[in-house]
């Protein structure tokens, strides 16, 4: 790494010079043209640009969806830099801001083949902690079946006993070390506070069959992408959870969404959850990519 390059916040003369090596990025389609603003004016995050002799080359953020957890994203180092450690040093010191922020755990996700970004985790700490496929079912117009039952602030026994049940195989929080999707693709630590939250956001969801609830489902909708919601937690009998998952594809109507969207509901599973990828598998969820999503972890 040069002993040139610098690491501040980020400011708003940055965006030109980022912006224009972005557009280099997933061949033109980077989301971070569309979240600079945000992120820069965003008294909670922390974004952070790396200079090479006072020309932006790097940024990275990190935000808190609670106040103890962190979320690392937005990792982008110019093309014509990479390879010389720029990833490295930007990582480092938005890790160290996150623990003088008063985080006690980062988080971060990534594909499972960017070796780099895995190699950069294992120096600083972050363990992987979760290999996860993703599923997608596009939405369809017509309304839900009478089954699915939207749950309140008042049924929070009832939504508790419903992710706490046994079940054939792991359930889905000891898939995942008591961790779930919240905020479409931010993963948290799951608690009855959490729970709680979803509850009163009207985000949890159940199967009715034979008498009584069956399975159980948080549904968030999607950070940035309209019209997409994604399922953050799951629990019941297969068969339950692949109706219920069929039934969340349900719109009365289809939102309008980018050019390039499709609306409908998505889920990271853990990949050696079988009865549940079966499950969704036959509610019409399909893997979208073959490859896998890992998150790694630092409990400070």
């Amino acid at each position: 790494m040069s002993a040139n390059l610098s690491i501040r916040p980020a400011q708003v003369a940055d965006q030109e010079a980022v912006l224009a090596f972005c557009a280099h990025i997933w061949d033109g389609h980077d989301y971070i043209p569309g979240v600079w603003d945000e992120w820069l004016n965003d008294p909670g995050g922390i974004f952070l640009t790396g200079l090479l002799d006072g020309v932006p080359i790097g940024v990275t953020r990190a935000f808190f969806p609670t106040p103890d957890e962190a979320w690392m994203e937005g990792m982008r180092v110019d093309p014509v830099h990479r390879g010389a450690g720029v990833a490295m040093a930007l990582s480092a010191a938005l890790v160290e801001a996150c623990r003088a922020r008063g985080a006690r755990v980062v988080r971060l996700m990534t594909m499972g083949d960017n070796y780099p970004i895995h190699h950069i985790c294992g120096r600083l700490g972050l363990d992987l902690v979760l290999r996860l496929r993703r599923r997608f079912c596009p939405a369809e117009r017509g309304p839900a079946p009478a089954a699915l039952w939207q749950l309140a602030a008042a049924d929070l026994p009832l939504a508790q006993e419903l992710f706490a049940r046994p079940a054939r195989g792991p359930r889905y929080l000891e898939a995942t070390g008591g961790r779930y999707s919240r905020a479409g693709g931010v993963w948290s630590a799951w608690n009855e506070e959490r729970l709680r939250e979803h509850l009163e956001r009207g985000e949890v969801w159940t199967w009715v069959e034979e008498g009584g609830p069956r399975a159980a489902a948080v549904v968030n909708p999607h950070r940035r992408r309209v019209g997409v919601y994604e399922v953050g937690l799951l629990e019941g009998p297969a068969p339950a959870c692949a109706a219920l998952l069929a039934a969340l594809c349900r719109r009365d109507t289809l939102p309008p969404t980018a050019p390039d969207d499709t609306p409908g509901t998505r889920m990271f599973l853990p990949v050696g959850l079988t009865r549940l990828h079966r499950a969704a598998a036959r509610a019409g969820y399909h893997t979208t990519w073959r490859g896998q999503q890992f998150i790694f972890e630092r409990v400070f």
